[in-house]
């Protein structure tokens, strides 16, 4: 036979599925495959005849019926028919036949029609998604062995319907653009496995010993271990393959996954924007916003993540994800930030009363200490004095210093007198030696050990517990003791608690309100520099996410594994 060139048309009838999990894909398409063999009218009349004849049979009727019948044409060998072998199909439906067609005209025109229905594995590139476009590729092989004609495949029609009619979606999420096909007619089957293959370690050289090598080698390694004899021909030398890729391109239904997918992702992240106009104060309500619009963006992505692959590349809506997580973030931290600004003159506060609170706690304990000291100083002097020593008059002033620096420390410099202070002064005088010539006191004084106890310690006990006791809530920072002409109370106001110490000034007050009023002023500040900068950073980077994306979406031939030139090898049909 000589070289038969085969025309190819191909017609997407109904795609029937995208699985982008599994990358598989289905549909239900039409080959047309048409060439020129003089012997075909003869072969078609000896097959028929040979059906016809008592005892025969028909393997494969022209018109695809089950039965032969006596109007039947039988298109039975030796009539000629490409053979094509499709590489990446996954199955065809069991119990279905497909149904087929072949027409042979008196000139020798030959014409063979196939509806396929099958699934195919295929590659799926979701880096633009929501914008992605897909290439569906079927890849078939027809092979010239040794004594046959060459045969060519040259691409005819295409389009992307044939029988089935109506209007909507070819399929929900996707919309088929057009059908492209490919051909790449090599010297022989060894050039499947190309070179360019072995450099990116798609396929691995065979060993020496192979006697029928996929890929031989002549490396010195290999000779040596052949024993300088050269490698024996690779698998399927000499036979020319055909090469086609029929190349369904497909168009992602974007404003669907923008509203069901993006849409929500931004809303989650605006609606955090509204913790900068709650009060930095209200720190409760603010954090429960951020709180809560992190866990609905979690249920954002879980929901994404179950429809789309598991890629090793972070697709376009993740990164959006990403970016809100900072956002986010940034906005929680800000939040703590603020709310420490507002309340850092009350913080500040607290510590310098603490500080001051301890270290009043260790005067207190050592006058205590210095009373006791004292006491017992007296207690000798006295009885020096009783046997005709002096030196009772410093005792009795070191006592006395002593009362006065513990009385002084319980009262807390306040003009009031506390129960410390007053428990101390109540205390009677310890028994020093009266002066010559005195009349002796009225009665015996208590021993001096517990008058020690009870004027010393237990009055440090009573100042100190008063110092540390939880002191009764503050004012509100705008209120003010009501001040009369002469800078008292005016009218009948009551005085301030006898606990509460001295009534601050009215500069005072102003000052501490000029401070509070300073501090809420910078938070409102740098709410207001953070609403700014955080909204801008994250519209930028979300508006990039996808502009770069969709700026290295790649091209057609690039999706389809093939070389730059493949558009110039194909016939391609538009939809309108």
């Amino acid at each position: 036979m000589a070289g038969v060139d085969v025309y190819m048309s191909f017609y997407l009838d109904r795609l029937i599925d995208i699985d982008e999990q599994k990358y598989l894909f289905a549909l239900n398409a039409w080959f047309y495959l048409s060439w020129v063999d003089e012997r075909a009218p003869g072969a078609v009349a000896d097959a028929t005849a040979a059906a016809q004849a008592p005892g025969g049979a028909c393997n494969r009727l022209c018109n695809g019926q089950r039965a032969f019948s006596a109007v039947s044409r039988c298109c039975d060998a030796p009539l000629w028919l490409p053979s094509i072998v499709f590489r990446n199909v996954d199955e065809f439906p069991q119990g279905r036949a497909q149904p087929y067609y072949i027409d042979v005209s008196e000139t020798g025109a030959v014409t063979w029609r196939v509806e396929v229905r099958s699934s195919y594995l295929t590659t799926l590139d979701v880096s633009a998604f929501p914008f992605d476009t897909q290439s569906l590729d079927m890849i078939a092989t027809l092979s010239n062995y040794p004594g046959q004609g060459a045969v060519r495949v040259i691409p005819s029609a295409t389009g992307l319907g044939l029988f089935t009619f109506g209007t909507g979606d070819d399929l929900s999420g996707w919309h088929a653009k057009d059908v492209h096909i490919f051909v790449r007619n090599p010297a022989n089957y060894s050039s499947v496995f190309s070179s360019a293959q072995v450099a990116r370690r798609q396929v691995s050289v065979s060993a020496p010993g192979d006697p029928v090598p996929l890929v031989p080698s002549n490396s010195p390694a290999a000779l040596a271990a052949r024993g300088g004899a050269p490698a024996p021909p690779r698998f399927g030398e000499g036979i020319g393959v055909v090469e086609i890729t029929v190349s369904i391109s497909v168009e992602r239904l974007w404003l669907y996954f923008s509203l069901s997918a993006i849409l929500p992702i931004v809303v989650c992240t605006s609606i955090a924007f509204l913790a900068f106009w709650v009060h930095p104060a209200d720190l409760s309500t603010r954090l429960s916003l951020v709180v809560g619009l992190f866990l609905a963006l979690v249920a954002v992505q879980f929901v994404l993540d179950g429809e789309l692959p598991k890629a090793s590349y972070v697709i376009p809506t993740r990164r959006l994800v990403i970016a809100s997580y900072i956002a986010l973030a940034v906005i929680a931290i800000e939040t703590l930030v603020v709310a420490n600004v507002v309340d850092w003159p009350r913080v500040r506060s607290n510590f310098h009363g603490q500080a001051r609170a301890l270290a009043r706690r260790a005067e207190l304990k050592r006058a205590a200490l210095d009373l006791e000291r004292s006491t017992r100083g007296g207690n000798a002097g006295a009885r020096r004095t009783s046997s005709g020593a002096g030196g009772g008059s410093a005792a009795e002033r070191g006592w006395t210093a002593a009362v006065a620096r513990l009385t002084t420390l319980a009262q807390g410099g306040s003009g009031g007198s506390g129960a410390a202070s007053a428990g101390l002064m109540r205390s009677p005088r310890p028994p020093f030696a009266a002066p010559a010539g005195a009349p002796p006191p009225p009665q015996s004084p208590p021993p001096m050990s517990g008058l020690a106890e009870e004027g010393g310690q237990a009055a440090a006990s009573r100042a100190a517990s008063k110092d540390l006791a939880p002191s009764s809530p503050p004012p509100p920072p705008f209120s003010r003791w009501p001040l009369g002409p002469s800078g008292g109370l005016a009218g009948g106001a009551a005085r301030p608690p006898a606990g509460g110490g001295r009534r601050p000034s009215e500069a005072v007050l102003m000052e501490a309100d000029l401070e509070a009023g300073y501090y809420a002023w910078l938070a409102w500040v740098i709410d207001m520099a953070s609403f700014g900068v955080i909204c801008a950073l994250y519209s930028l980077t979300a508006v990039l996410i996808f502009v770069v994306a969709r700026a290295q979406e790649p091209d057609l031939c690039a999706r389809s594994g093939l070389s730059s030139d493949c558009l110039g090898q194909t016939t391609k049909h538009h939809r309108g």
